[in-house]
């Protein structure tokens, strides 16, 4: 639900496993914009911010739309979780290939209620 992970992944969780993969994707979220920041790239930085705060602005949608696929879909919740990945995937690619580069010239900042970018 934060960046790097789409909002529309949110709705295959249940409660309880929101209330553990939230946090962390929030953190995970939060280390991302302070790297890009310490290396000089602020604008990325406030963009990984920005949709932070664009998804808790959403919430009430996503959760609305969270309740309806639970109610609807077929997999279990150990099958939707077995596809995902596991640990902390974004750091070891981070690690063993650096930061992606950023360009951060004719950025546009986001404007209204459009959903930001992911990658």
């Amino acid at each position: 639900m934060f960046a790097g992970a789409p909002a529309s992944s949110g709705p295959l969780y249940r409660a309880s496993t929101l209330a553990i993969v939230l946090p962390l994707y929030l953190v995970q979220a939060l280390a991302t914009a302070a790297a890009l920041a310490a290396t000089g790239r602020r604008r990325t930085a406030m963009g990984v911010v920005t949709g932070i705060f664009w998804n808790v602005r959403e919430l009430p949608g996503t959760l609305r739309l969270r309740r309806a696929a639970q109610r609807t879909r077929i997999r279990s919740e150990r099958e939707v979780l077995q596809r995902m990945h596991r640990g902390l995937q974004k750091w070891t690619l981070m690690r063993r290939f650096g930061l992606p580069a950023v360009s951060e010239t004719g950025a546009a900042a986001p404007s209204g209620r459009r959903r930001p970018a992911i990658g």
